[in-house]
């Protein structure tokens, strides 16, 4: 019996010595997937968006958005490189991602559907490039609105970010970006613009062309077309194109000839 107890014995000591050993090889691991998880995870210092970050487009428009990042925390941050992974919603026609100056020193881009992944950084001997509040565009990403779109909204989002912090060595955390800001942008039918040829600027539902069109006209008057901005919700006074490229009195005696006139 002593000496069944003698090796009950044993073997607690043994057992105490092999957990003293182990614990702080225990406590090591644990710190090190702690130190990992927060290098995955960023400190969140530096927000990554898209300009513009909202906006009203329509069947077919052209999109571009720049991809940006903005420091959001008090201390002094340089960084060498960006990457993102980018969902589109399918609303929009992803056509390109390229990286922008400075950022195209090591550029990497890959379209695969509706997710856009690229990765930008600053060639090696550039200075790391110093963060402000300011927004810094680090890539350009071009969008058609699908010809199908229905009107709603419809959002480009991140699905992961890093934004690496240059200069930085273990044990600190090279990762300064959030998960990023995603976009939202509604999809709104074409106005269609009954009798806008003859003069229905203001695209009134029963093109009638009246005062309201004459002050639309009014204003644009003499202008070169290619400079005039027109809203979605109105036509061009540009009613005669012609090589001069002006509204002016051809464009007039369209309005003139039309005025006080409705119909589809």
């Amino acid at each position: 019996m002593l000496k069944n107890v003698f090796k009950d014995k044993r073997k607690n000591l043994m057992l105490i010595l092999i957990l003293v050993f182990l614990l702080p090889v225990i406590i090591y691991a644990a710190q090190k997937i702690q130190e990992y998880r927060s290098r995955a995870a960023g400190t969140f210092e530096v927000d990554m968006k898209f300009n513009p970050a909202s906006g009203t487009f329509h069947q077919e428009d052209n999109v571009s958005l720049k991809v940006v990042v903005q420091k959001t925390s008090g201390r002094n941050i340089n960084i060498s490189g960006i990457q993102a992974v980018i969902n589109v919603a399918p609303e929009f026609i992803v056509n390109s991602i390229s990286c922008l100056a400075p950022f195209t020193g090591l550029p990497f881009t890959k379209i695969n559907g509706q997710q856009v992944t690229v990765f930008c950084a600053i060639s090696p001997g550039v200075t790391p490039i110093a963060l402000t509040n300011l927004e810094v565009p680090f890539a350009l990403l071009n969008l058609t609105v699908n010809p199908t779109a229905t009107e709603g909204v419809s959002v480009v989002y991140f699905e992961s970010t890093r934004v690496t912090e240059a200069g930085v060595t273990s044990p600190e955390v090279p990762d300064v970006s959030t998960g990023g800001t995603q976009g939202e942008y509604t999809i709104a039918l074409k106005v269609t613009c009954p009798r806008a040829n003859l003069g229905n600027l203001n695209c009134s539902l029963d093109g009638c062309i009246d005062t309201a069109d004459y002050e639309l006209f009014r204003q644009a008057f003499g202008q070169d077309a290619s400079t005039i901005t027109v809203p979605p919700d109105q036509a061009t006074p540009d009613l005669f194109v012609d090589f001069m490229n002006l509204v002016d009195t051809a464009d007039y005696e369209i309005l003139r000839s039309n005025f006080g006139s409705c119909g589809q």
